[in-house]
């Protein structure tokens, strides 16, 4: 504790403290209510006091103290603004510049921006701004008539946030903000609209303005000169509506000057305007006469433009302008550039572009009648540049347009694509390859690289939005120039830094059937989330990025996980509804953009959960499921049970048909083959005997006939042999399954002459007598098929073991089946192999495409 001691120099003198701050050295400087300003020295009971110069006494009041970035202490006192200097070790006041004396008498507030700047609020005086570099004060006060002033001149706090947004409240009539960004853009006020505008090489600003003559200022922007027509004065300017100047070449301190009533030449050191006269027989019209556009092309010489004359260029020693090309004479020629070659393009207001080939004489029209691709988005050309890579840019009243040179093809930008209007003024070239585009709403940066635009309006400092023609012009040093309806703006691309902060991003309000719900900090940080019923499904919520330079122009994007597949661009709109949500658990997420379009990835998240009804509960769905669950294994069982019944039943009887044709087999071969034989033996007996009786003619009748009967009966018991093998060939019984399929492969190929070969992987075969022979008699009808019906050259057979049965291919390269056979289940005897494989638990299935063969496959289980 330090109070006041009478009896120490070195005390306070006053229990009034004010204000307290801390230097660069870390000494305390403290303001007290009428004992003046002291410094503390850190661990010591020692307070030095200063005293104000040309005071006397030190019963000064310091309301605030400020130690600044460059270690100046600003003390604002009853008396004013003042600061210590630390090279005499007292208080001055500070030499404000002001029209008003006691401007800096009521101080309120001080802070100090990141720049190093200074800035006071007063109650009254409004808002200062010191600038450290220059020394100057600059004021800014409440102005009724213009609606960006101070909404009042009585300042209580100053604060900046961390997009650089200052703060600024006032007495009785609300908030302020500043936007640090208008600083970039320096102001050349005028009357009246300015059509015309350019920077000369020592630094000045010449102004063309609307009836109001040639406006010249100075390098930092004060108004020096303005020159107007004197109808006394032949050497003065020749109308009071300037639309184009351009810079002499050849002299480049004069001025080419372009006004309603035809051409002037600037002289610098006679500061005089010289006429030009029009040489065409057209110029009689006033339209012929009103020029719109100059340039000085690669050689030094200055063309023309004008509002319905065509084009002229300069005869520098008649002082005359001639026209050329004739075929233009009835052009509104707007702007003009030139490009690598020396060809020019001509922009016109009414008919499209135009290049001219001076050496030929030739002119090519581009326009909006052409072809999809090489057309014009319109006719009404405003402004032209052409780059360095064959592309000629142009300022149309529907939209940018982009011309490639070498092949004609023509691209368009409009307000769709991001251009803040599609009345585009001018167009401009930055260093770093941009395009900048004066509109009737502002500003617009355009990269041709990414395709797109950043727009600047009044809200990023701009004087108004509302640009002119052809009133743009690129300094030397970089500086960028545009003509509005109030007078023109300058400044450099460099110094317009974008935020790269991203902004916080909140859910502001969380509403279900359009009522707010309360949301609290752990249901808004997505840690416990909303617990809703399944009847409250119609919701919606609010979000907000909180970044204040320029929130209209933030944008949004959202999703509800569980519910959107992907994010929702939703522009600057703030909102998000959802109706008819089902029961589940939902995270709500929401990322937002500043007015630069940095984007805030992380963003905010709100987790929903909406219970379901009890009869949508896991429990009642599970205590239903294993209702339906029994219910369907009993039928399941009972239909098992009858199928196991029916498969049983059909290979009984598959079983009881394999017996019947195997004895069957048995009796032909055995007896049947039997008394045939016999019966040759006895036929060969009697030959032998009729052999035996020579001569006589009844014998040799008789042998032929013994010879027929012998041949008839080999033939019976080939047939007969045949047909047992074909029932059940011995080879199943005797060798097995897979020798069986070698010996019909081999009886087969003989049969058709269609070559047939076997891949049997499987060693051997455990299958039981009855799944051999269905397998067999399956082998026997895919072959029979494929001899009557596919018209194959070969035919691959393929026997392979798996886990758990055996897998059999039959494939052919024969003319394949068409798509509605099979649909019919009984082609190509399809039906039977299928009953046989079901029988015994396996599939049979018949593939194939016109002309790429078929191919049977079959599965049989082992057991």
């Amino acid at each position: 504790h330090y109070p006041p001691n009478p009896d120490d120099a070195n005390s306070l003198n006053s229990n009034a403290i004010n204000a307290i701050t801390e230097d660069h050295f870390g000494e305390m400087w403290i303001g007290t209510g009428g004992g003046g300003v002291f410094r503390w020295e850190r661990d010591t009971p020692r307070f030095t006091p200063y005293r104000i110069i040309n005071r006397p006494g030190n019963d000064t009041v310091a309301r605030k103290i400020l130690a600044d970035l460059h270690g100046m202490i600003w003390i604002a006192a009853v008396e004013g603004l003042h600061r210590f200097n630390h090279a005499t070790g007292t208080i001055e006041r500070a030499p404000v510049a002001s029209k008003h004396p006691l401007a800096l008498d009521h101080i309120v507030t001080l802070y100090e921006d990141p720049r190093g700047r200074l800035w006071i609020g007063t109650f009254g005086a409004g808002l200062w701004r010191y600038e450290a570099a220059s020394g100057r004060f600059l004021q800014s006060l409440h102005n009724p008539s213009d609606p960006n002033s101070l909404s009042e001149s009585r300042i209580e706090y100053l604060f900046e946030d961390r997009s650089g947004i200052l703060w600024i409240a006032t007495y009785r009539n609300g908030l302020n903000r500043y936007n640090r960004k208008q600083e970039a853009f320096a102001y050349y006020p005028a009357a009246n609209s300015v059509y015309s505008v350019l920077a000369s090489r020592r630094g000045e600003i010449w102004l063309g303005a609307y009836f109001e003559g040639l406006l010249r200022y100075t390098s930092d922007g004060h108004l020096r000169q303005t020159y107007r027509h004197d109808p006394k004065n032949p050497y003065s300017l020749g109308s009071d509506y300037v639309m184009a100047i351009h810079a002499d070449p050849l002299a480049p301190d004069d001025l080419w000057i372009g006004s309603e009533i035809g051409l002037r030449r600037y002289e610098a050191k006679r500061d005089r305007f010289v006429r030009y006269a029009f040489s065409s027989a057209d110029s009689l019209y006033r339209e012929a006469t009103h020029v719109k556009a100059i340039f000085a092309d690669e050689a030094g010489e200055i063309w023309v433009g004008t509002k319905g004359g065509g084009l002229f260029h300069v005869d520098r020693a008649s002082a005359r302008l001639v026209q050329e090309p004739q075929s233009l004479r009835h052009e509104q020629i707007w702007s003009i550039v030139q490009e690598r070659g020396g060809a020019l393009w001509l922009g016109s207001f009414g008919n499209g572009l135009f290049r001219f080939e001076r050496n030929t004489q030739n002119v090519t029209r581009y326009h909006r009648e052409a072809p999809e691709g090489a057309r014009l988005s319109s006719n009404n050309l405003y402004g032209l540049y052409a780059d360095s890579t064959g592309y000629i840019w142009i300022a149309t009243t529907s939209g940018l347009n982009q011309l490639d040179t070498k092949t004609g093809r023509v691209r368009h930008w409009k307000s769709r694509e991001g251009l803040p209007d599609n009345f585009v003024k001018g167009i401009l070239p930055d260093a770093h390859g941009n395009l900048w585009l004066s509109t009737d709403n502002g500003l617009s940066k355009f990269d041709p690289r990414t395709q797109k635009f950043k727009n600047y309006t009044v809200k990023e400092g701009l004087l108004n939005n509302t640009f002119l023609s052809g009133a743009c012009f690129k300094a030397g040093d970089g500086r960028l120039f545009f003509g509005s309806e109030s007078g023109a703006i300058a400044f450099h691309p460099d110094s317009l830094a974008e935020n790269t902060r991203p902004p916080e991003v909140v859910i502001a309000s969380f509403k279900v059937f359009d009522k707010p719900m309360r949301l609290t900090r752990a249901v808004a940080a997505a840690q416990q989330g909303l617990q809703l019923s399944y009847q409250q499904n119609f919701f919606s919520f609010e979000f907000v990025a909180l970044d204040f330079n320029n929130p209209a122009k933030h944008q949004y994007a959202y999703k509800l996980e569980g519910f959107d597949r992907d994010w929702i661009q939703a522009g600057t709109r703030r909102y998000a509804s959802y109706t008819n949500v089902d029961p589940g658990e939902y995270t709500f997420r929401v990322k937002g953009t500043n007015s630069d379009g940095v984007w805030n990835e992380e963003g905010a998240a709100l987790r929903i959960v909406i219970a379901p009804p009890f009869w949508k509960t896991w429990w009642f769905r599970g205590l239903v499921l294993i209702i339906i669950g029994a219910t369907v294994f009993g039928l399941y069982r009972y239909r098992v049970n009858r199928l196991l019944e029916r498969t049983r039943l059909a290979a009984h009887l598959q079983s009881a048909r394999e017996t019947e044709r195997t004895h069957l087999a048995r009796e032909i071969h055995d007896e049947l083959g039997q008394y045939l034989t016999g019966l040759k033996m006895d036929v060969a007996f009697m030959e032998n005997m009729i052999t035996e009786q020579n001569g006589e003619t009844p014998r040799a009748s008789l042998l032929n006939k013994v010879h027929a009967m012998s041949s008839l009966l080999d033939s019976t018991v080939k047939t007969v042999r045949k047909i047992s093998t074909e029932l059940r060939p011995a080879v199943l019984d005797s060798l097995g399954l897979l020798a069986a399929i070698e010996w019909l492969a081999e009886e087969f190929q003989k049969r058709s002459g269609i070559t047939c070969e076997c891949f049997l992987t499987a060693t051997e075969v455990n299958l039981d007598r009855d799944r051999a022979t269905a397998v067999f008699r399956i082998m026997q009808e895919s072959l029979t098929n494929v001899m009557r019906h596919a018209q194959a050259t070969r035919v691959t057979i393929t026997f392979e073991k798996e886990t758990d049965h055996y897998r059999i291919e039959v494939k052919d390269n024969g003319r394949g089946v068409q798509p509605q056979e099979l649909r019919k289940r009984d082609s190509f005897g399809v039906l039977g192999m299928q009953e046989r494989a079901h029988v015994f638990g396996g599939t049979a299935t018949l593939t194939g495409e016109p002309g790429k063969g078929t191919t049977l496959r079959v599965k049989i289980p082992f057991k």
